[in-house]
């Protein structure tokens, strides 16, 4: 039995004032400089969207764009770590960034994300001269509920041809919402335990969408997966969501996409945007993809390939 919206609401609010992250210092965040960051209000079919825009310094404009979507379980919002990640990536890369400040479940449940996600890209492509980034130049990815974010903005793409994008990053991302938690991998002390992923789930989508491929992209058909551009996805041994990732990664090699994936052992859920772990070692991944889509989309230098 589904739970109420009333429900949904008093265990979102519980969650949400639980876990809340530490502010990023603001020296830490100076440590990687930006021309400049831009609130804006993009019309989406489901309302307005917040975005911010980082551009870079000492570079000439039009920038290749990498568009961000943050994780938290689809229930929880942008934090500074957020900011933070973003702005490496700017410095890293030399591009600009997108990071989309996403409409939330459960007062916003599947596809309301997606698709106001899906609108953003749109809209940063049939705008690139006022954005002054290059159109041809788009990237998209997220960090847990972000990857699972891009990787449905991706199939809607796929089909839609309405823009495309050079690469895609997932970064151990939920891409089976359909099967029980219960039956996934069980790691002790794991930062998504089955209980709390069934909540996270029951807050995001309701139980006659999860077979939907833009939400559980792991049930997308070999047809849905053709054409797709180069994707990186990273996962973690330590992380329920591994083995879910890492069949994705399957079927799009299976579906003659190009794919990097790599498993980080001794690394927990999160450990990317938390800078725990190996989090060094997944941010040049995650740099060098977005370089190499960069340089191979237009022949051009850009960056410097860690």
């Amino acid at each position: 039995m589904e739970l109420s919206m009333k429900e949904r609401l008093k265990i979102a609010y519980a969650i949400r004032e639980k876990d809340t992250y530490n502010p990023i210092a603001p020296d830490v965040l100076e440590q990687y400089p930006v021309k400049e960051i831009k609130e804006i209000f993009v019309k989406t079919r489901v309302g307005d969207a917040k975005i911010y825009l980082f551009t870079p310094n000492d570079i000439t404009a039009p920038y290749p764009l990498f568009i961000n979507m943050h994780g938290g379980g689809f229930i929880k919002g942008r934090y500074g770590r957020d900011e933070l990640f973003c702005r490496k990536i700017v410095n890293a890369v030399g591009c600009a960034v997108i990071d989309i400040d996403y409409k939330l479940a459960p007062e916003y449940m599947f596809p309301y994300a997606l698709h106001e996600c899906y609108d953003v890209v749109k809209w940063a492509y049939l705008n690139y001269e006022g954005l002054g980034i290059d159109k041809n130049r788009i990237a998209v990815g997220g960090h847990s509920a972000g990857g699972a974010l891009a990787a449905g903005v991706v199939l809607m793409a796929n089909e839609s041809k309405e823009f495309s994008v050079v690469c895609q990053i997932m970064d151990y991302p939920p891409l089976d919402l359909f099967s029980d938690p219960a039956t996934k991998k069980n790691i002790p002390g794991s930062a998504i335990p089955h209980e709390k992923a069934k909540i996270y789930t029951d807050m995001y989508i309701r139980i006659e969408d999860r077979t939907n491929p833009l939400a559980s992209p792991v049930l997308a058909s070999q047809e849905q997966l053709k054409g797709q551009p180069p994707a990186l996805i990273i996962t973690a041994d330590q992380d329920s969501l591994c083995d879910e990732a890492e069949k994705y990664a399957e079927m799009l090699i299976k579906a003659g996409v190009e794919v990097t994936a790599k498993r980080f052992f001794n690394n927990t859920h999160s450990f990317t945007i938390n800078r725990t772990g190996d989090y060094e070692e997944a941010e040049k991944m995650i740099v060098h993809a977005l370089i190499k889509a960069f340089r191979d989309s237009k022949n051009c230098d850009i960056g410097n390939l860690p």
